[in-house]
């Protein structure tokens, strides 16, 4: 699978590996692998419908009727937020059937990227709004022009093509289990703004970005909606 040509010009694929006469080996990382810690001898599962990317951690919420959704940044300067939302329902309990069942919950999903709109506002009381775009939509694809296969195998690429908002580095996502409200930790980006580069927007308000940044987003109706309500919290200082 050579992949789709960049619409934003940048890389096809991670250069994670050496050179390798596999062309396809860098294809096989940036996924998120489930462990099963209650039993050692289980397999780790790769779960492909989460995308690949430089997945910085996929946190999970599981709603009061049992919907799951997976909050996860790419970890690199102009990459994307993502969020996954399980097409099967959580089931309580610890019994064996139960295990069962959750564990494969991440195995068929919506795979969605965020595309935020709005301005840095005065007193940054609020920054405008957003929407979970659609990447995948019960096992089709929802990209123009990229088959189901290649949206999980080149998500970045199918982020460009929906113009999701490229973010300054994603580095950590956490849904809060009691607001709902959901925070990501922006780490840095110091060419926002560099000639050449896109420029501050609601998401991402500073030139120049040193220091990073903590947004909160406001999910409503449920976790799977598509429409988004973004507010700043707090400057991040890496240490």
């Amino acid at each position: 699978m050579a992949g789709p040509a960049s619409t934003a010009g940048r890389r096809s694929s991670h250069a994670s590996t050496p050179p390798n006469p596999d062309a396809a080996e860098p294809h096989r990382f940036g996924y998120i692998v489930e462990i099963d810690p209650r039993d050692p001898q289980s397999t780790p599962v790769k779960h492909t419908a989460l995308g690949r990317f430089t997945h910085e951690g996929a946190n999970v919420r599981v709603d009061d009727d049992g919907t799951v959704a997976v909050y996860m940044g790419d970890d690199e300067r102009f990459e994307y937020l993502y969020k996954f939302v399980a097409r099967r329902k959580y089931r309580r309990g610890n019994s064996a059937a139960a295990r069962r069942h959750n564990l494969r919950l991440l195995t068929n999903g919506d795979l969605y990227v965020a595309r935020f709109s709005g301005n840095q506002r005065p007193g940054n009381d609020n920054l405008g709004q957003g929407a979970w775009v659609p990447l995948t939509l019960n096992g089709k694809s929802e990209v123009p022009d990229m088959t189901h296969e290649e949206v999980l195998v080149f998500t970045r690429l199918a982020a460009d093509r929906v113009k999701a908002t490229p973010m300054d580095r994603c580095e950590d996502v956490e849904p809060n289990p009691r607001t709902g409200k959901v925070y990501v930790a922006c780490t840095n980006n110091p060419d926002r703004g560099a000639d050449g580069w896109p420029g501050p927007d609601g998401a991402n308000p500073r030139a120049g970005n040193r220091n990073g940044h903590v947004i909160e987003i406001t999910e409503r109706a449920n976790r799977a909606a598509h429409i988004l309500r973004l507010e700043p919290v707090l400057g991040l200082r890496r240490l």
